[in-house]
This record gives structure tokens, sequence and C-alpha cells, in this order.
């Protein structure tokens, strides 16, 4: 629970680095940033996931059935998957598989996929399939981050 403002505060204090990040992820194809991008997020998540019981206390998000802390950890671990697989689509090489994931039993063939799409509009449609199967296993707030590069490389195919 929030015992002190400055508990929030110290929470919150990686949001503008998460939102910077978001924002340019949400207009940059390149891979190599976006795997940067990713991480900037990844690790505001880490930090979230790991503080969000503490400041905010048990938080369960209804629709999905996890506590909050749960969900933010399993948005780390997406974003982390998807910088993975960013690093390899830089490189021109076969993606690094996550040991024990969710993310990598249910959407690792999406995200071999992804490694060598070419075209905004195929990304955009593998995003959003990538999501579609995610949303059973890691729940939609988890899962909000592939729909919104599903809509950013949408909007980039249309100029």
């Amino acid at each position: 629970m929030i015992d002190t403002p400055a508990d929030e505060t110290e929470y919150l204090s990686v949001k503008p680095k998460h939102d910077s990040a978001a924002e340019r992820l949400a207009i940059t194809t390149e891979p190599a940033e976006r795997a940067r991008l990713l991480l900037v997020m990844a690790d505001a998540y880490y930090w979230w996931a790991e503080r969000h019981t503490e400041v905010y206390g048990a938080d369960l998000i209804e629709e999905d059935g996890v506590d909050k802390a749960v969900s933010l950890g399993m948005t780390f671990g997406l974003l982390r998957a998807l910088a993975s697989m960013e690093t390899a689509r830089a490189a021109g090489v076969p993606r690094e598989r996550a040991a024990n994931s969710t993310v990598e039993a249910r959407g690792g063939r999406h995200l071999d996929a992804l490694v060598t799409a070419h075209g905004l509009e195929l990304r955009a449609d593998l995003y959003e399939e990538l999501h579609t199967v995610l949303v059973p296993v890691i729940g939609s707030q988890a899962a909000s981050p592939l729909w919104q590069m599903s809509a950013a490389y949408y909007r980039l195919s249309e100029g």
C-alpha cells in the first residue's frame, strides 16, 4: 500500500523513459533500434512488477484473473522476447529461444516468422496473430503492447 507519496513517485519514476521509448517504437521500423527501445520498456515493466504489490497492495485484474504485479511481469517477459526477436532480425540470424517461457511455448512460431517478415502489413498481421494466441495465457493487459505494435505497423503502412 502507498505509505507515502514518495513510494508512488519512486514507482512512477521510470514512466517518462518508458513512454518515450514507446512513442519512438511506434514510428521506428529499424530492428536494432526497436530492440533497444523494447529493452528500455522491458526494464520499466520489470521495475513495476517488482514494486507494484509493495506500493499498491494486491491488485487483481478481473478480466485476466491475475494480480497486476504478475501481469506486469508477463509483459516484461513478452517485451524481452520481442527484443530478442528484433535483435535476431537486425543481425539476420535465427532468434534465441527463451527457456521455460509461456510466450515461447504459445507464440514461438509467430516470433520466428517476425524475424524474417518483410512488409509493414505482414508484420502488423503477425503482431495481431501473436496477440490473439497469447491473450488466453498471459492476459489481455500483459499482451496489450502487441496490439499497440500491430496498430503502429498498420499506420506506418498507410504512409
